[in-house]
């Protein structure tokens, strides 16, 4: 990861963790895992926590990785590189 990737992410807003995962009076074995063990426990409630917090663009942590959660409709097609207009039509077949 390169110096302009780690300013790309704080610019991402981080949701706020239920516990300070760093402080000593936690137990050693949560220390530093970020927000893992919400999504182990509640991980739906954990994106819509993002969502409620960040906006479509929100960033939390599982133990030393950043991850980027993508939301919206607009967000989402824009990023994944689909098409903006979606069709619920079957693709036609030649004869």
């Amino acid at each position: 990861m390169t110096t302009s990737d780690i300013h790309r992410l704080d610019a991402i807003p981080e949701v706020s963790t239920v516990l300070d995962d760093r402080s000593p009076e936690v137990p050693e074995i949560i220390r530093g895992t970020g927000h893992l063990p919400e999504m182990r426990v509640d991980p739906i409630g954990l994106f819509h926590r993002v969502r409620e917090e960040c906006g479509d663009v929100g960033r939390f942590r599982l133990a030393d990785k950043d991850v980027v959660l993508v939301t919206g409709a607009r967000r989402t097609r824009r990023s994944s590189g689909r098409p903006r207009r979606c069709s619920t039509r079957p693709p036609r077949t030649r004869s």
